[in-house]
């Protein structure tokens, strides 16, 4: 077994149906590769009856457990883990519906290393609409429309910042368990996720700070993101953000956690907290821009990449034009260590004007855009 889809639900069974539909679509990959497992937090719904034989091209695996004091999405999620054969997890949610390319645009970064952790995004879509929409047209569209009821809070990040998250200091930050690809072992190696987050909130960002601990690489493939089936969100943790502060105090005292916050869910413009997010802390001498507009070019602007990234106090932003090429992967390997690349696939990026258009409905709209 390849990959373990890991899904938790509770009372939510018309959009995992969608959702467990959708993998029937996958492409390039027999039924003993993929499984979905599936980890019931207690539903009172039939939900096993509505599910039981979905699944048509891969293998379902469905665990209920009962609802208890302890019931939490870590408690499901690690059920979900320990229940799994695949070689690499996949966490997605129950209302998160996946394209047919998804597994061969996984193992576009697998296939390079196994030792990463692959964050995708996700678009917020009305359910009625899917499968009508291509996602890539979608989000093109959303982009030039600056739509923030289509897309998430990354997204202004990514923009502004890079979507090279070997550039990021804290590239953990990024981890929402809505779409995300693991080494199983490299759970099992950190035991998964810690139980002691209620309800939901706060467990994935954690999860992520400890697997960076362990100098596993953070990568983003733009190209696996996903449509989210819109619904009203479910109640977070109480004290699920101080737990999560405490935590992760070590991290706290070289930033404070607002600047942190700042930046990760405003993609602000202020030059000074940009540079907290850097990998690289040293002074910026010099800015070029390189383009890939033709495949052809590819390895042209690869060489060209490297020897701007031997300038000491160099950032290097490419803008990639071409959707077809491995230009996303092979940027994210790089680590210079005097260096900056800023990496952003131009097909699926918000444009100035539009990106802070973007941003003021961010900051006037603050419920629709909290945190999580």
């Amino acid at each position: 077994m390849k990959y373990s889809f890991v899904i938790p639900t509770y009372n939510k069974k018309e959009p995992l149906v969608r959702t467990l539909e959708a993998l029937n679509n996958l492409s390039g990959y027999s039924r003993d590769d993929v499984e979905a497992v599936v980890v019931d937090d207690g539903s009172t719904e039939e939900v096993f009856k509505i599910i039981k034989g979905v699944n048509r091209t891969y293998r379902l695996n469905y665990i209920y457990l009962q609802r208890c004091e302890d019931s939490c999405r870590s408690r499901t999620r690690n059920y979900g883990i320990n229940a799994a054969r695949g070689t690499f997890i996949i966490f997605i949610d129950d209302d998160i519906v996946v394209n047919s390319d998804y597994l061969q645009e996984l193992a576009r970064y697998f296939n390079v290393s196994h030792h990463l952790v692959i964050i995708g995004t996700r678009l917020n879509f009305p359910a009625h609409l899917l499968g009508s929409t291509d996602i890539k047209e979608l989000r093109r569209t959303a982009c030039q429309e600056a739509n923030t009821d289509v897309l998430e809070l990354r997204h202004p990040t990514f923009n502004r910042l890079s979507y090279n998250l070997a550039a990021y200091k804290y590239p953990w930050m990024m981890t929402f368990t809505s779409n995300l690809a693991v080494p199983r072992q490299l759970l099992l190696d950190i035991a998964g996720f810690d139980e002691n987050f209620k309800k939901w909130g706060y467990e994935d960002l954690e999860l992520g700070y400890r697997l960076h601990k362990t100098g596993v690489k953070f990568v983003l493939n733009p190209r696996i993101e996903a449509f989210h089936q819109a619904h009203p969100k479910a109640p977070t943790g109480e004290n699920n953000l101080d737990y999560f502060l405490e935590k992760c105090q070590e991290i706290f005292k070289e930033i404070d956690y607002s600047t942190l916050h700042a930046v990760h869910a405003l993609g602000t413009d202020d030059p000074s907290l940009l540079a907290v997010y850097r990998k690289y802390q040293g002074k910026i001498h010099t800015r070029a821009t390189v383009e890939l507009r033709q495949e052809s070019d590819l390895e042209n602007i690869k060489k060209r990449i490297l020897e701007l990234a031997k300038k000491k106090g160099s950032e290097i932003i490419v803008n990639d034009y071409c959707e077809n090429t491995d230009l996303d992967v092979w940027v994210q390997m790089l680590e210079p260590e005097n260096a900056v690349i800023s990496y952003f696939p131009r097909s699926f990026h918000i444009s100035g004007e539009k990106h802070v258009e973007f941003m003021k409905k961010v900051l006037f709209e603050k419920d629709k855009f909290s945190f999580r």
